[in-house]
């Protein structure tokens, strides 16, 4: 009981992953360089908010996935 219980998280958890990951691939592919400097620091601080605090939360969903595998 308690392995299938496992199971069923890990796969929900690595769905989730896997969601986010080809979501937010998409969404960095299709972007293009903005032609004003205030669109460029907007972007770049988008990027700094992306890395810091999306990326950092999903660094611990990885390692909770690593860990019930």
């Amino acid at each position: 009981m308690e392995s299938q219980r496992r199971v069923h998280e890990y796969r929900d958890l690595a769905h989730q992953f896997i969601y986010w990951c080809r979501e937010k691939t998409a969404y960095l592919q299709e972007r293009s360089i903005p032609p004003t400097v205030i669109e460029i620091k907007r972007l770049l601080n988008d990027l700094h908010c992306f890395r810091n605090e999306e990326v950092l939360a999903r660094k611990n969903e990885k390692q909770k996935l690593i860990q019930i595998f």
